[in-house]
């Protein structure tokens, strides 16, 4: 094992190597006081957050990794998953957007979303005519609140691996929707290292030449934030149906561009099904 030749390292520089895992071994370098990660967009999230806290917790985190794998002969599981984050404004329709994509009926009384509300969906549940091709692909859909209250804390759940969606409400001057604020928040962390659509909503509540109006002044923005004003700004409508195949065929499209198939060790399953566990156990 990797930790068994180094157990007097002090310092590990694996910076910019692309790497997809680390070797759970390595938590037998115990005087390991410093380890930088950065530049490798592929590794968990995990162990990058264990890291940041301190290389005394990613050493015991792999450490309790290495022992569970060698319980359960060191298997693999192949994921293709990739984060959707929805932001915008409070009642722009985020949440009504996420429950047409997924087909969902609409509830009779609209409530805002409290916090951050995270839904797991399968591609073919979006995209019923690529079924068969799409069945191992996942979205893990991000509906993050609108009020204010909020905004302080969204900055620390937002990632370079996922795609953004910003919407706003058409039938309002986009100064209400305030577009630009929740693309400055994304390009603050982010920078360019993700897709971002802005999708506009209520296309069924305003005039052609309204719509026009309002699409032109988002895709100045969008050119301004280096967004391709073309083709990563659209308008729909959930009442009508209209564009939303659109917006789904994009989804799709840029998710087959941008995600990896990571091979994770199958004790990272049991621990993200843990939280559902305990809300199971709970209700």
């Amino acid at each position: 094992d990797f930790g068994d030749y180094f157990t007097n390292l002090e310092e590990l520089d694996i910076s910019n190597n692309d790497l997809q895992t680390l070797p759970l071994s390595l938590y037998k370098c115990s005087k390991l006081m410093n380890i930088n990660l950065q530049g490798n967009q592929n590794l968990p999230e995990l162990f990058i957050s264990y890291n940041q806290k301190g290389s005394n917790y990613l050493l015991e985190f792999l450490k309790d990794l290495y022992e569970d794998s060698n319980q359960i002969n060191n298997k693999y599981i192949s994921t293709k998953e990739i984060k959707l984050m929805i932001m915008g404004q409070e009642a722009v329709g985020k949440t009504t957007l996420i429950n047409t994509l997924l087909k969902k009926e609409k509830p009779l009384e609209t409530i805002s979303t409290d916090g951050i509300d995270i839904t797991t969906t399968n591609f073919s549940s979006i995209n019923q005519s690529q079924q068969q091709e799409n069945e191992n692909y996942q979205f893990i859909i991000w509906d993050f609140a609108g009020q204010e209250v909020y905004y302080s804390t969204h900055q620390f759940f937002i990632s370079k691996k996922g795609i953004y969606i910003v919407v706003w409400d058409v039938s309002k001057d986009q100064s209400i929707s305030r577009v630009e604020y929740w693309l400055q928040s994304i390009r603050s962390v982010v920078q360019n290292e993700c897709s971002i659509l802005i999708v506009g909503t209520h296309v069924d509540q305003v005039s052609e030449d309204q719509l026009n109006q309002s699409k032109n002044q988002i895709q100045q923005l969008a050119q301004k934030y280096e967004i391709d004003s073309e083709n990563n700004v659209i308008c729909m409508s959930c009442k009508t149906q209209l564009n939303i195949e659109t917006l789904k065929s994009k989804l799709i499209q840029i998710s087959k561009q941008t995600m990896k198939n990571i091979q994770i060790p199958s004790t990272y399953i049991a621990i993200k099904e843990c939280p559902k566990l305990l809300i199971n156990k709970n209700q």
